[in-house]
C-alpha cells in the first residue's frame, strides 16, 4: 500500500477542524461562472522593460484551466483528442455551463 503524503493528513485535519461532513464536491458550474467573467476581455500585461503582451480567454481554455487535459483516462480527454468525435474543449465548457458535467464524491456513511 502506498504511503500517504503529509499534505493529505494536513488537509484532512483542516477539513475536520472546519466542520467537514466528509463530503467532497467540486462545483464545476460555479468555476465556469467565475471563468465566464474573464471572457470577452483582452488583458494587457506590461513588463518592466516596457514590452507588452496580451491575453484573451476563450471557452475552450476552461477545460485546460481545470487541468482536465492531464486526466488522460477520462472520456472527455479521449473525445477531445481523437478526431473520431466531434467534441472539443468548447463543448466541455458548454456542458459544464448547462450542468451536464458535474463532479462529486460522497461518503458511504448514512447520515
Amino acid at each position: 500500500m502506498a504511503k500517504k503524503k503529509k499534505g493529505y493528513r494536513e488537509l484532512k485535519k483542516y477539513r475536520v477542524a472546519n466542520g467537514d461532513t466528509n463530503e467532497f464536491v467540486v462545483d464545476f458550474k460555479k468555476c465556469a461562472d467565475e471563468f465566464t467573467i474573464l471572457l470577452k476581455k483582452k488583458y494587457c500585461f506590461i513588463l518592466g522593460n516596457g514590452q507588452k503582451f496580451f491575453l484573451k480567454f476563450e471557452e475552450g481554455n476552461f477545460y485546460h484551466l481545470l487541468g482536465f487535459h492531464k486526466f488522460t483516462k477520462t472520456i472527455f480527454v479521449q473525445m477531445i483528442e481523437q478526431d473520431a468525435y466531434s467534441y472539443n474543449a468548447t463543448n466541455f465548457y458548454n456542458d459544464v455551463m448547462n450542468e451536464n458535467i458535474k463532479f462529486g464524491r460522497k461518503s458511504n456513511s448514512s447520515s
